[in-house]
């Protein structure tokens, strides 16, 4: 297991997303390599690792991502929703 950032376990860790209905999802110290899904599709979201995070129009990460979040950076797109993730 490799966490996609150097400080686990402080809380500071963390990606996030919402959904259009505005609902908030925390995966707090994610992996890296590991896919994350959401069946609702977020709209945007931040990176609070230290890592990259490939972002996919479609659940379990399939194909090449279409959006690279990079560490520390927000990101909000109405009209395209993200069902998985993936720090790298």
């Amino acid at each position: 297991m490799e966490l996609a950032c150097d400080s686990p376990g402080t809380g500071r860790c963390y990606f996030e997303w919402f959904d259009r209905s505005g609902n908030r999802t925390v995966v707090p110290d994610p992996e890296i390599g590991v896919c994350y899904e959401t069946a609702a599709g977020a709209i945007r979201g931040a990176n609070h690792t230290n890592r990259t995070v490939d972002l996919w129009p479609r659940a379990t990460c399939r194909d090449s991502a279409t959006f690279l979040v990079p560490s520390g950076r927000f990101w909000s797109d109405p009209f395209q929703p993200y069902f998985s993730f993936m720090p790298r």
